[in-house]
């Protein structure tokens, strides 16, 4: 096997892979579909018939939601505490 760099493996360029704008809009879907499911999920519980799958709708968008929204509060601080430290 030839001499090669060390960094033989990591020759890509970073900008060809970043997508900002991709990266917040899957993330809004997403958002938006864990939310509607949760809350879709609430409603179908109330119902008579299919209580079981009212609970595992719940169940299974509870927690990505709970996890995108700590994730999304806190973005949101730390632009807005960044955006303070760098004004003062």
């Amino acid at each position: 096997m030839p001499n090669m760099p060390c960094n033989f493996l990591n020759t890509r360029n970073e900008e060809e892979f970043s997508n900002p704008t991709g990266i917040i809009v899957f993330f809004f879907i997403v958002y938006f579909l864990n939310a509607l499911s949760f809350f879709l999920g609430i409603s179908a519980r109330r119902s008579t018939s299919g209580r079981g799958l009212a609970i595992a709708a719940i169940t299974i968008s509870a927690i990505p939601f709970a996890i995108l929204t700590i994730f999304l509060v806190l973005t949101v601080v730390t632009m807005f505490s960044v955006n303070f430290i760098k004004s003062s």
